[in-house]
């Protein structure tokens, strides 16, 4: 099946924090919440976020908390991959350890996403309620802040502990969102205006036996 000129559809950019294996060998991945809904097909996109066509589904999204209806305000959702792709990787990752149980954010982190690749700099706060503006929502959310860059797809990215610091390399976050001012820009190489909010990984880490035994 060929697609049909004109048609169109809409599509979100994002980055997979971590992934897992559960015990019945289903294979999960971390993303932001406002990256899609329950049931949303997810594909592999190559380095310039396009695909090639015909492309098979990589996974669905099973939970994303931002459109639960008991919602615990936290951007983040859960994608059960169902076949294995090739897929793009900035670059590799210093680790895959997730702060588990860690109420601690360090004072310096950096994140790695598909669009801007690594950047890092200082915690701006800790853990409290915002608002996150995506698409024509706005939604109450609880989250971090630094003073990093990052732009539109490089939400659901890891989040860790700068090079140097005792969290070195551990993801504590799942990146959720940036200024209006970051977002437009076209990279992070050109002094951008820097902040990102994010989801602490301890907080996810916490619900995640609750959230997997009903999806």
């Amino acid at each position: 099946m060929q697609p049909v000129p004109g048609e169109a559809f809409d599509f979100n950019l994002c980055t997979v924090a971590w992934s897992f294996v559960l015990d019945d060998a289903r294979t999960i991945a971390v993303t932001a919440s406002h990256c899609g809904e329950p049931g949303d097909t997810v594909w592999a996109g190559a380095a310039d976020g396009e695909f090639v066509y015909p492309a098979e589904p990589v996974g669905t999204i099973i939970y994303s908390d931002l459109s639960s209806p008991d919602t615990h305000q936290l951007d983040f959702a859960l994608v059960e991959i169902t076949r294995q792709a090739e897929f793009y990787v900035p670059q590799d990752m210093p680790t895959s350890v997730v702060a588990a149980g860690q109420e601690e954010l360090p004072d310096e982190v950096c994140k790695l996403g598909r669009i801007t690749g690594e950047t890092c700099g200082p915690l701006i706060h800790g853990e409290s309620h915002g608002k996150l503006q995506f698409g024509d929502r706005t939604v109450d959310t609880v989250s971090a802040s630094a003073r990093v860059c990052s732009t539109h797809g490089d939400s659901g990215a890891p989040v860790f502990g700068a090079p140097g610091s005792p969290f070195e390399g551990v993801i504590v976050g799942v990146l959720s969102g940036t200024t209006e001012a970051a977002a437009s820009s076209q990279g992070c190489a050109d002094g951008s205006p820097a902040e990102m909010s994010f989801t602490a990984a301890s907080d996810i880490e916490a619900l995640l036996p609750e959230i997997l035994e009903r999806v």
